[in-house]
């Protein structure tokens, strides 16, 4: 860590002592039905940086009598199971983007064949 004051009319600060402090996080989740004491193994998927944030009425999960319990983390490990797919975004942006012009410039393109057609059989008579 590194701490800088700059003041450049001022004598120079001594530090004797420094403390760093961090609020301690929690992750409140429900155990998995049949899990076991002596396993105490579950696996946490995080990230996910386009996926909807989840709802939670904390209040239903949590109650006086609530068991907790307390887990350490493992070694962080990719996820094998995950990949992007053709509607996560950003690739569903871009393809949702891709289908409203053709179909766009498809719409243009039908009404300029019918203003022609439209043209050629009811010729405007100059008088």
């Amino acid at each position: 860590m590194q701490v800088q004051v700059k003041n450049e009319d001022d004598p120079a600060l001594t530090l004797e002592k420094i403390a760093a402090v961090s609020e301690k996080e929690l992750l409140i989740f429900r155990v998995p039905e049949g899990f076991s004491d002596s396993e105490k193994k579950i696996l946490v998927f995080y990230g996910g940086e386009y996926a909807q944030k989840p709802k939670y009425d904390i209040g239903d999960s949590l109650g006086d009598n609530t068991a907790l319990a307390e887990f350490g983390l493992g070694a962080e490990k990719a996820n094998p199971q995950y990949r992007l797919t053709l509607f996560d975004p950003p690739y569903s942006i871009w393809m949702f983007r891709t289908i409203f012009w053709l179909l766009l410039i498809l719409i243009a393109w039908r009404m300029l064949a019918i203003y022609r057609k439209e043209k050629s059989t009811n010729p405007v008579s100059q008088g």
